[in-house]
């Protein structure tokens, strides 16, 4: 009996799990949550760079993948630049699929429809702030030492007594 209790929460725990949660599909440049179609977003092949579109056709978000290796770990690190060009602000995850934004974006409630909420898209941006670009500045910056080994050449005084 015990067994069937446990059994049973946990059937309950993962069916609310999944009633909650949003469908989203991306089909033919058409981003649609539940059968709705919410965004617009670029068709054909993935070139590193994606951009979100409202239904009137208009760019809310554009996103660049990038990576580079982290000198103190040897590690690749693979992340997303995200920019909202009407509101002139930019952000940085490290979420690598496209889908995967589109559930962040919605976890946040950065939409109201198809139109962004700007104090929502702040909180986000400071949220995750351009932690990326700083390490990748940092260790570009490389510090150059001159070494000049020549005997200096002075002038010698000559004094006469």
């Amino acid at each position: 009996m015990k067994v069937l209790k446990i059994v049973f929460s946990i059937v309950i725990f993962f069916f609310t799990l999944s009633v909650g949660a949003q469908k989203i599909k991306i089909k033919k440049g058409n981003v649609t949550i539940d059968d709705t179609l919410v965004f617009k977003t670029d068709k054909g092949f993935f070139t590193g760079v994606k951009s979100v579109y409202d239904l009137k056709d208009n760019e809310l978000i554009f996103i660049q993948w990038d990576s580079f290796i982290n000198k103190t770990t040897g590690e690749e690190v693979k992340y997303c630049s995200i920019t909202f060009p009407n509101l002139d602000l930019k952000t940085e995850v490290r979420i690598r699929t496209f889908k995967g934004l589109l559930k962040l974006f919605i976890k946040n409630k950065l939409f109201k429809g198809d139109t962004l909420i700007e104090e929502k898209v702040q909180l986000f941006v400071k949220k995750y702030g351009l932690e990326f670009s700083k390490i990748r500045k940092e260790q570009n910056q490389e510090k150059v030492i001159i070494i000049n080994n020549e005997p200096s050449k002075q002038k010698k005084s000559i004094r006469y007594y």
